[in-house]
């Protein structure tokens, strides 16, 4: 986990979960990266579009909000115009976190969130 300050009120971490590999010389390959992204503010998206571009071909991108509102606005401005490719082989996944540091699997396509039982720390397992 990589705690990352900005300076303002906003506040990243980046988990890197690497798969098990075998042998000194063994390529590990990062297959699944979680992204909290816990206050997205509109006009963020120009960062976070650079950002997106960097992240290689994963096999699961998860990203966690502190609301729906927040989630919807940044799939509109940078899943669905630099994550494309992700989102249409449905390996974005995305959680809105509650007020009590429980994550809710979320969706864009449905209001409905579903409880998952995993802390704030878990976001990866997502």
């Amino acid at each position: 986990m990589i705690d990352v300050d900005t300076g303002s009120a906003q506040f990243y971490i980046f988990y890197f979960i690497p798969p098990s590999t075998t042998g000194p010389n063994a390529i590990v390959h990062v297959e699944i990266v979680a992204i909290d992204v816990r206050d997205y503010k509109g006009g963020d998206s120009d960062k976070w579009s650079r950002t997106c571009e960097q992240l290689p071909h994963l096999q699961r991108l998860v990203l966690g909000f502190r609301s729906r509102e927040d989630m919807t606005r940044f799939v509109r401005e940078v899943v669905n115009t630099k994550l494309d490719d992700l989102h249409s082989a449905d390996r974005v996944k995305y959680a809105v976190i509650t007020e009590d540091g429980m994550w809710f699997q979320a969706s864009v396509d449905s209001e409905e969130v579903k409880e998952i039982g995993f802390e704030e720390n878990e976001l990866w397992r997502i």
